[in-house]
């Protein structure tokens, strides 16, 4: 299956999941498109690549997400995954599984800086979410949501979100493996996400756990279970 990416500014947790999963055969960058709405950091990285780059300008909500709706179907991708600065419109999410990366355990610390907002709330636990996008502010049904014990509120704001790259990083990386397997990630369900280990639901290619796992050995994350 292909992916269609949709990124803002750098996207480096959704482009260090398709590291992973590159390195491991599972997806190639004919299988990925990068929708931008400006020139950012992750056309770079995409380009870096050899993965294919569709920038559209916003103007509206609603002719922004036709346009990029008509891009990802010509390019044949089976969802979405973003990681972008601005809401889109029924126009793509009702027509094709638009998911999206959340950086705190939700419903906890909706909205724009999550981390920063867990760090202030002394927050006993870091986590990030993905879930499919509807017309809220990362309201949607939920998919899959990983967490490790919070940095002391006392640590800086980059330590915490040194930590949540990490996350974000896995969860990408769960979207790569269960896309490269032929399944669109986790119908929408109002069902409560079952906690088991650090990650529900969790990665299950050795393969896969093993790459991310030498991604861990040089972040201080030993208590983040791949």
């Amino acid at each position: 299956m292909k992916l269609a990416l949709m990124c803002s500014a750098g996207g480096a947790s959704i482009f260090q999941g398709y590291d992973i999963a590159e390195r491991n055969g599972i997806v190639g960058a004919d299988d990925i498109l990068l929708i931008t709405d400006r020139e950012c950091k992750a056309e770079v990285a995409a380009h870096e690549r050899n993965i294919g780059v569709q920038r559209i300008a916003f103007e509206n909500k609603s002719k922004f997400s036709t346009d990029a709706h008509a891009h990802v179907q010509d390019f044949g991708a089976a969802a979405v995954l973003m990681a972008y600065s601005r809401l889109v419109g029924a126009e793509l999410f009702q027509q094709i599984p638009t998911l999206n990366i959340h950086p705190s355990l939700l419903p906890a610390f909706p909205g724009i800086g999550a981390v920063g907002a867990a760090r202030s709330a002394a927050a006993s636990e870091l986590g990030a979410s993905l879930h499919h996008v509807d017309e809220g502010i990362d309201t949607g049904p939920m998919i899959a949501q990983t967490w490790i014990t919070a940095p002391s509120a006392l640590a800086d704001l980059e330590v915490w979100n040194r930590a949540s790259f990490v996350l974000k990083a896995y969860l990408a990386a769960l979207v790569f493996e269960t896309i490269s397997a032929g399944h669109i990630p986790g119908q929408p369900t109002s069902a409560t996400v079952r906690k088991t280990e650090n990650a529900s639901p969790a990665l299950s290619s050795p393969g896969m756990i093993h790459g991310f796992s030498e991604f861990l050995s040089d972040r201080e994350m030993e208590n983040f279970i791949p």
